[in-house]
């Protein structure tokens, strides 16, 4: 199993209007956006309050990637593990879906994700002090393998990712923590199970087989006997 940390390119996107639901949800760019941020207690999060300048819509995203360049075959597993913490309000249910950020995590990203590229089921709780471990799908596990950035965005499911314009007074959010976090221990990470290698598994003049590359030029993966001995 490997345990790949995100990169320092993670963050959150925020965007607000009060002019309608669909403002804010289909809207290319954020207002604001944190690639260097700590943390946020509404890293995730889908509102309609009312406020100052009237009832306003908001909508913040949560984008992440990871080094996959290393691995090459299917994994059998993967889990996204993202650390939360506290926020003002109630949580909301979220879900992972494909994302496509830039080099620079702005808020020109904001519509940096695929909504219909599901990368998991929906989450219904979320820990506040601790790992949420969300179970990647098999659409997850194939861009894994070919992809060598893979990219997320986390988003709250019930709002954002069904597009369905919340009630006024209601807060869903999801505190999130990230690279730059420095409590220990806190970092968001892929944890990937790979496939095992197919092929010739034993040894070869007493050489294990996860030392051995090739034998007589041919990679061990292409190989099924040596002098037909399975």
């Amino acid at each position: 199993m490997a345990d790949i940390t995100t990169s320092t390119n993670d963050g959150w996107i925020f965007k607000s209007s009060t002019v309608s639901w669909s403002d804010v949800r289909d809207a290319s760019t954020g207002s604001s956006s944190g690639r260097t941020s700590t943390n946020n207690f509404r890293g995730v999060a889908s509102e309609h309050a009312s406020g100052r300048f009237g009832a306003t819509f908001t909508i913040v995203r949560s984008f992440f990637e990871f080094d996959t360049s290393g691995i090459s075959s299917t994994p059998t597993d993967a889990t996204l593990k993202i650390y939360g913490r506290s926020t003002f309000g109630t949580t909301g249910n979220v879900i992972v879906v494909k994302g496509s950020q830039d080099g620079t995590l702005s808020t020109n990203d904001f519509d940096a994700l695929d909504f219909s590229t599901a990368y998991s089921a929906q989450v219904t709780s979320w820990s506040s002090s601790g790992y949420n471990n969300i179970t990647l799908n098999s659409t997850a596990l194939g861009d894994i393998a070919s992809e060598s950035t893979f990219k997320v965005a986390l988003i709250n499911y019930d709002f954002d990712y069904s597009d369905s314009a919340p009630s006024l007074g209601t807060v869903r959010r999801n505190g999130v923590r990230y690279n730059e976090d420095t409590t220990a221990g806190s970092d968001p990470i892929l944890s990937v199970t790979e496939a095992a290698a197919a092929g010739y598994g034993h040894k070869v003049f007493g050489v294990a087989a996860g030392s051995i590359g090739k034998i007589n030029g041919v990679a061990t993966a292409n190989v099924g006997k040596v002098n037909t001995v399975d």
